[in-house]
C-alpha cells in the first residue's frame, strides 16, 4: 500500500495491514476485516452491506467487521477509514 506508515506483518494466519504498528485490516476467508473503524462508521457499513462482526474460534468481537470481497469501492473507502482511525491513534 502507497499509504504513510503502513507495514504488513502475518497474524491470524492471515497478512495483516498496520498504520505505524495499529491493526487496521487484514483478510480472512475471502473476505476484509477492517479493525479500527470508529463507531459511526462501522454502523454505517452494517447498515449498506453485508459486513458482520467478526468471529475467531469462540471469540466474537463487534469492534472489528468482517466484510465480503465483492464491492472493492466500498471495501477501499471503509478500508481507509479503518487505516486513518488506527493513524490517529498512533499520535
Amino acid at each position: 500500500m502507497a499509504w504513510p506508515g503502513v507495514t504488513t506483518r502475518n497474524m491470524f494466519g492471515s497478512r495483516c495491514y498496520q498504520a505505524k504498528g495499529k491493526l487496521f485490516a487484514f483478510f480472512s476467508h475471502q473476505s476484509i476485516v477492517l479493525t479500527s473503524l470508529p463507531d459511526e462508521e462501522r454502523e454505517i457499513l452494517m447498515n449498506i452491506s453485508l459486513a458482520e462482526p467478526f468471529i475467531y474460534g469462540k471469540i466474537t468481537t463487534s469492534k472489528w467487521l468482517r466484510v465480503p470481497l465483492d464491492d472493492l469501492d466500498l471495501i477501499l473507502e471503509f478500508t481507509e477509514k479503518s487505516y486513518q482511525n488506527a493513524l490517529a491513534k498512533t499520535v
